[in-house]
């Protein structure tokens, strides 16, 4: 995974607007709005768990031991089937298993060739599930490289994975056949949306954050959630590039070594909203370690999952209900 990649510069292009919502920091433990439910799922310690927002009653679902655990999950939109990737040997394998995680088979293994599943997200229809496939260019016994895909895989018995992007990782769909995902290149990450007939647009370009990741599609298509370092692109400010500012070097290497909120993996990250008509803005200033996002169904608040804590927040005021002290790492959904 590159959740943590750190670009060595910052806010080099400013080719897009950003606003920040009020209240981005705060968290708070009032009780949820009465139209906050459905049930949350999510992974911790190597193992998956589900939390009903109506009983708050969080239950274990998986117990695995820790040397084969539960990296990533992802709940079909209708809560029916539950999708996880565990480590085996030097790779993993992704199972398909009952809601409740009995009677699992797996359904694509990948391990045999040291390759890793990741960031898998059912489609919105539930037809098929979406994934970056992250693998290794070989020459006899010596790795020359990375790569990156998605690809998508039906649950049907028998289905083979069909790569839908090259050089693309953190998958997410729209109900229009949109897709999102995040693009590396020898400058820095972008966020790229591929309509149905294939054309691509950069909707957030290099430089605008040190590092980005977990793209959610709203429901409505219309907006992405994702996570984020960095302070993002300012107002009207086109910034210098490194090569012309050596001062902008210090700022990344501030960026990269300097203080640390969360520190179990690397720089806190916030939450960000990202529209598809062009504009970016920050939801909330939560700091946490390595989060992920998942929308309501109402597409009113987002549910978060990170190394300190599982969080519902408001998207239109950013204010953040923590619902746990303990969250985890590999993704969360959000189901009825």
């Amino acid at each position: 995974m590159r959740f943590g990649l750190v670009a060595l510069a910052l806010l080099a292009l400013g080719a897009v607007t950003c606003q920040f919502a009020p209240g981005t920091s705060p968290t708070s433990t009032a009780p949820l709005p009465a139209d906050v439910q459905g049930t949350l799922t999510y992974q911790r310690d190597g193992n998956i768990y589900v939390l009903p927002l109506a009983t708050k009653a969080e239950r274990k679902l998986t117990d695995f031991p820790r040397s084969s655990p539960a990296v990533f999950s992802a709940r079909s939109p209708d809560g029916s089937r539950l999708a996880y990737v565990r480590t085996e040997g030097m790779g993993s394998v992704l199972y398909l298993a009952n809601a409740d995680g009995s009677d699992p088979r797996k359904w694509l293994d990948v391990s045999a060739e040291g390759a890793t599943i990741e960031w898998p997200r059912w489609t919105p229809g539930g037809d098929a599930l979406i994934y970056t496939y992250h693998g290794f260019l070989m020459e006899g016994t010596r790795i020359l490289g990375e790569l990156f895909r998605v690809e998508r895989l039906a649950p049907d018995a028998g289905a083979t994975p069909t790569v839908l992007i090259e050089e693309a990782e953190a998958p997410t769909a729209a109900p229009t056949g949109a897709l999102a995902f995040i693009r590396t290149t020898r400058t820095g990450q972008q966020l790229v949306v591929r309509d149905p007939s294939g054309n691509e647009r950069v909707l957030l370009p290099e430089r605008s954050f040190v590092s980005i990741a977990a793209p959610r599609f709203a429901h409505d298509g219309q907006r992405i959630a994702f996570v984020a370092v960095g302070e993002g692109p300012q107002v009207g400010e086109r910034m210098p590039t490194l090569a012309l500012d050596p001062r902008r070097w210090l700022l990344a290497l501030g960026a990269a070594v300097g203080p640390r909120t969360a520190e179990a993996h690397g720089e806190p990250w916030d939450i960000w909203l990202a529209e598809i008509g062009g504009g970016v803005r920050r939801v909330n200033k939560l700091a946490e370690d390595e989060p992920t996002v998942a929308w309501s169904a109402d597409d009113r608040y987002l549910a978060v999952s990170g190394g300190t804590g599982v969080y519902i927040i408001d998207v239109a005021s950013g204010q953040a209900t923590q619902l746990t002290k303990a969250g985890g790492f590999g993704g969360i959904d959000w189901t009825p």
